[in-house]
């Protein structure tokens, strides 16, 4: 259908015709009023939906609007709401993780961090690779700063976050709960007694512990710890954020 075939087809839905002053009035799909919203919705299809919203939004957010209907004109999401604010996390192969320094590691979210990802055990389970990592809460952000992502940065929904102990642990921690989903998906990781098992266990795609560097052969040891204390993992505690703080640190490791 034409442009012209389309505002047609709208006019006839809603009653009336698209009003010439209303032509690209709206800057940022969060700026979508209720209104507007209501009467988007009185046309039934995406097809309509999309003509009569291109008609009213500014031109540099069109390619946003099939996601923006499917939550906002047949969701539940306001329109305020849509999008809005992100957490950024490093995002890595494991294997990589292992071997690069930490300076590089956490690039995508700043040095500076002082948050990270609350560690939740179901997405443990599922071997997500950014429960408990470094994180960069944004909450201005919306759907146009994905253009703004920085290179190996993973943008989540908002999520809960926690302060971290110290930059030290808070990596240490990370790599532990990683390695920790990586061998349990592959046997028994209570039964682990060793780097050398721990490392056979978590798979051979990951780097021997000698080509590691010292966060991450550290992180090993702290986890080789709280899996041989008997009670201190439950099914409710996330490996590598079991045991105390000074497991995850070393006296070289400056505290905040």
């Amino acid at each position: 259908m034409s442009r012209q075939s389309l505002d047609d087809a709208v006019a006839r839905r809603l009653g009336r015709r698209l009003r010439p002053e209303d032509s690209g009035r709206i800057a940022h799909l969060n700026a979508v009023d209720d209104g507007l919203v209501a009467e988007a919705r009185k046309l039934g299809g995406a097809l309509l939906q999309h003509a009569f919203l291109a008609y009213h939004v500014d031109s540099t957010s069109h390619r946003f609007l099939g996601a923006f209907i499917e939550d906002v004109i047949e969701g539940r999401t306001a329109a305020s709401d849509w999008q809005r604010g992100r957490v950024l996390v490093p995002d890595w192969s494991l294997a990589e993780q292992l071997t690069i320094e930490r300076l590089q590691l956490l690039a995508p979210v700043g040095i500076d961090f002082s948050l990270c990802v609350e560690p939740r055990v179901a997405g443990w389970r599922n071997a997500v690779g950014w429960v408990g990592a470094p994180a960069l809460v944004q909450p201005d952000a919306d759907y146009l700063s994905a253009d703004r992502q920085p290179r190996h940065a993973a943008a989540l929904a908002m999520q809960r976050c926690r302060p971290i102990e110290s930059q030290a642990a808070a990596v240490r921690r990370w790599h532990a709960a990683r390695l920790a989903a990586a061998a349990a998906r592959q046997g028994d990781l209570g039964r682990v007694k060793s780097l050398a098992e721990l490392a056979g266990l978590a798979g051979s795609h990951l780097p021997a512990p000698g080509h590691c560097r010292d966060d991450a052969r550290r992180a090993a040891e702290a986890l080789l710890r709280e899996l041989s204390q008997p009670g201190l993992l439950t099914a409710d505690t996330v490996p590598g954020f079991a045991g105390p703080r000074d497991w995850y640190e070393g006296d070289d490791d400056a505290r905040p």
